[in-house]
């Protein structure tokens, strides 16, 4: 069993494309791509983490989108996932505003989709978020993990902490695109 983390999708939002440069030609080809990817590397036994923002559009459109994904899905709410009730039916074992958890190595993970400044990461050592479509994947003690930045896939657990582990400096980040807990 393999632990995925993702986020910021967007499936069946027409204007992303344009708003992210993303190289598709079409809302169909961008979702074709998005599924192929996540289904070549995610088993039905791995876990993947959405870290919000999965599908905007029609609602039978988007539940189609997820249950067409494998593993077992859990969805740390972003600003764009509107229903809980919608994303338990498009097959979301678990839908939250965020999540802790130790990785792998023991690292302490706080999983919120808009990233928070360092101060209010409440004893965790790292947050995985998304939210930010731009890089870079890793900032101080901050690792995104939007599709924008990992060619449209999951990143593994594996490749997360080695990104983690592999970091020069994690003090002196800029930290002006940062939120506070009261932000949005």
């Amino acid at each position: 069993m393999t632990v995925w983390f993702t986020s910021d999708h967007h499936f069946n939002h027409a204007n992303i494309i344009a708003y992210c440069s993303r190289p598709f030609a079409s809302l169909s080809e961008m979702n074709e791509r998005m599924v192929e990817e996540w289904n070549a590397r995610v088993s039905d036994s791995d876990t993947v983490y959405v870290v919000g923002d999965f599908f905007l559009g029609p609602t039978p459109d988007g539940v189609r989108i997820g249950q067409s994904l494998r593993g077992r899905k859990i969805l740390v709410k972003g600003n764009h996932d509107r229903s809980t009730h919608t994303c338990l039916q498009a097959g979301f074992a678990q839908v939250s505003s965020r999540i802790s958890l130790a990785l792998e190595d023991g690292t302490r993970a706080l999983l919120r989709h808009v990233p928070l400044d360092e101060n209010f990461l409440d004893g965790h050592d790292l947050q995985i978020h998304g939210h930010r479509h731009g890089g870079p994947q890793l900032e101080g003690r901050h690792l995104n993990v939007c599709v924008d930045l990992w060619n449209f896939r999951p990143v593994a657990e594996r490749e997360v902490i080695d990104l983690w582990r592999s970091r020069s400096d994690t003090t002196n980040h800029p930290e002006s695109s940062l939120v506070t807990p009261g932000d949005k």
